[in-house]
């Protein structure tokens, strides 16, 4: 059986996701109109194809925090993050817990809501998350670590432990 976790996503990370592409389009559009005789022709152009670049990114990176999720299906635990997909053995798991979301120092993620991190009293970890507040820690045997944010942390700790 398939059960599938959403995320609750942290207003404050929306509103700094939100604020970059409206930010992008207003010096899109502004820029070229506040600079109108300085501006030639084929200068406009790679203005407009370059801010038109990272605005399609952005709405991409938007999109694809809105589709994170984290799938338990046959004893696996698919975590669909911001750019990558990780795949976890439920049998595999040494320890899975509630926690706070730690400070980390990002090492891999153009993110910070995703990419791989150095956390302090835990290493190297994978994370996927959307807010602040609601943490699952995973280990697995194979010293991989793994830390989440699924809508209901609680029940989802409790399916993935009677699932083993």
């Amino acid at each position: 059986m398939e059960k599938i976790y959403t995320t609750i996503k942290s207003k404050g990370i929306m509103g700094i996701y939100w604020v970059s592409p409206v930010f992008i389009l207003f010096m899109m559009f502004g820029v070229p109109f506040l600079a109108d005789e300085e501006m030639s022709g084929n200068d406009r152009n790679v203005f407009f194809i370059v801010f038109g670049i990272i605005f399609i990114w952005l709405c991409y990176i938007i999109y694809r925090i809105y589709k994170m999720r984290y799938v338990i299906n046959n004893n696996e635990i698919t975590i669909h993050g911001a750019f990558n997909k990780n795949v976890i053995k439920i049998n595999e798991i040494e320890e899975i817990k509630r926690s706070p979301i730690p400070f980390g120092i990002r090492l891999f993620g153009g993110l910070f809501i995703g990419g791989r991190y150095y956390l302090p009293g835990i290493g190297k970890a994978w994370v996927a998350m959307t807010n602040f507040k609601d943490g699952v820690f995973i280990k697995t045997r194979a010293s991989e670590n793994y830390v989440i944010t699924p809508k209901d942390p609680d029940d989802f700790i409790t399916y993935v432990t009677n699932n083993k």
